[in-house]
């Protein structure tokens, strides 16, 4: 067995090796622990964010409690340009809601919660529907400029008011009482719908269409002769306006639980360029509408009853640019899309609708579109499977039956909340399918 000489060990640098290993690990510890455990939201909780509403704080750890019912959601200011933030919304009957801070890879969620003991807040035109345990009973109303309520016990928000109002419900022995604390301005996403025929209000057909809810969807189509925002809705609730105006309505409504504008400036068989600002027709048309429109959005009646929230146009067009370039289709889109996005319009976003793929030229720029600008994105491409023989193209092959409306509609919906919600990274290359079955 050979024989080995034992070294003495040198203390100072077995206590140096020790600090380095330490130090080794700190470092370490610095750049693997934030990714275990979220930490990389810590220098986001340093940002100071406040709310647009003063009734209401942002906690220590990031909740704030407002109202029960249908509250306006604080929104969130942020004073960092570096940071992006997204809103909460409140889809019906969710109870919890979230909004993001994203800058980079890092994030940080605020988590807005319902609570009845702070009041029952509703938004002006909302409508309730009073289930109350008394037979025979009559409804009445505290102030019924505010709110007032049907025979059945359907309540509809009239008036925004700081004020209380109390709905009562009696039939001479029995008395309940239904308490609103507070009622408020409407916020309201606004959503230009423009392109071809597929967009515009050509071939409606309201008995099949996708139903909204009264008090939630509204049009503005003055090549319809509707100079007025009018609901989508007869008086009995029934759809009076269909295509696919109503199915990206009630999508979004669903998803986002906001109330819903549709500007519809579709106009048949006009080509990519005709949307260019300087001289095409069809942009003059939009201008036309926008600047019409301006006139309502500016008075009292509407400045008192809904704030605006989110704008953003939904584009469903290429039909005529069988021949045109990619290239050129590309062009002439972001001519349009750029005056769009401008102060002039303000759009946060502009979404498109996927033209089918036999038009392979402008299907191939709209997919160049989605996925080159963070600020496009494809909202559906359902409508590449469309076909006359299954029921949602009309007997032409080309135009949308109420069916391929209301697929698409319910599509580009859910895109468009996606997106607002801060989960537009999700979708593969900004585009969302659903399945058909």
């Amino acid at each position: 067995m050979e024989n080995r000489k034992k070294e003495k060990k040198n203390p100072f640098l077995i206590i140096a090796a020790v600090v380095i290993v330490i130090a080794f690990g700190v470092i370490a510890l610095e750049v693997i622990w934030p990714n275990l455990s979220g930490g990389k939201v810590s220098a986001l909780s340093k940002i100071e964010i406040t709310l647009d509403d003063d009734k209401y704080t942002v906690s220590d750890d990031d909740t704030v409690i407002i109202p029960a019912g249908r509250p306006r959601v604080p929104q969130i200011i942020c004073e960092d340009p570096d940071v992006e933030v997204y809103q909460a919304f409140f889809p019906d009957d969710a109870e919890v809601a979230t909004a993001q801070l994203r800058r980079g890879d890092e994030s940080r969620t605020i988590t807005f919660i319902k609570d009845e003991s702070l009041g029952l807040e509703f938004q002006y035109d909302d409508r309730i529907q009073w289930a109350g345990d008394i037979p025979n009973a009559v409804y009445e109303s505290s102030n019924p400029e505010i709110a007032k309520v049907s025979l059945s016990g359907q309540v509809i928000i009239t008036g925004v008011s700081d004020e209380p109002v109390t709905l009562t419900a009696t039939n001479g022995v029995e008395t309940e009482e239904f308490t609103i604390s507070r009622t408020v301005k409407a916020p309201i996403g606004i959503y230009f719908l423009t392109g071809q025929s597929n967009a515009a209000y050509y071939f409606a057909d309201p008995e099949t269409s996708d139903n909204t809810k009264k008090g939630t969807a509204y049009t503005y189509d003055i090549s319809a002769g509707i100079y007025s925002v009018q609901s989508m809705n007869n008086e009995d609730g029934s759809q009076a306006r269909g295509n696919i105006d109503a199915a990206i309505a009630k999508s979004l409504y669903d998803n986002l639980g906001e109330k819903v504008l549709i500007v519809n400036t579709g106009i048949s068989g006009n080509s990519i360029d005709t949307f260019e600002p300087d001289d095409g027709v069809s942009y003059a048309f939009t201008k036309e509408t926008w600047d019409n429109l301006q006139y309502i959005l500016k008075t009292d009646w509407w400045q008192e009853r809904f704030e605006e929230n989110v704008r953003s146009y939904i584009w469903i067009q290429g039909e005529s640019d069988d021949w045109e370039l990619p290239e050129s289709y590309m062009d002439s889109f972001l001519k349009f899309h750029e005056i769009m996005r401008s102060g002039m319009y303000g759009c946060d976003y502009g979404f498109i609708s996927q033209i089918v793929p036999r038009f392979f030229r402008p299907n191939d720029a709209q997919e160049r579109l989605a996925q080159g600008y963070d600020d496009i994105w494809m909202a559906t491409r359902v409508t590449n499977t469309f076909s006359a023989e299954t029921g949602e193209l009309r007997s032409d092959n080309l135009h949308y039956t109420q069916k391929g409306d209301n697929i698409a509609g319910e599509d580009i919906g859910h895109t468009i909340a996606m997106v607002y919600q801060g989960f537009g990274y999700m979708l593969p290359e900004g585009e969302q399918d659903i399945l058909m079955e």
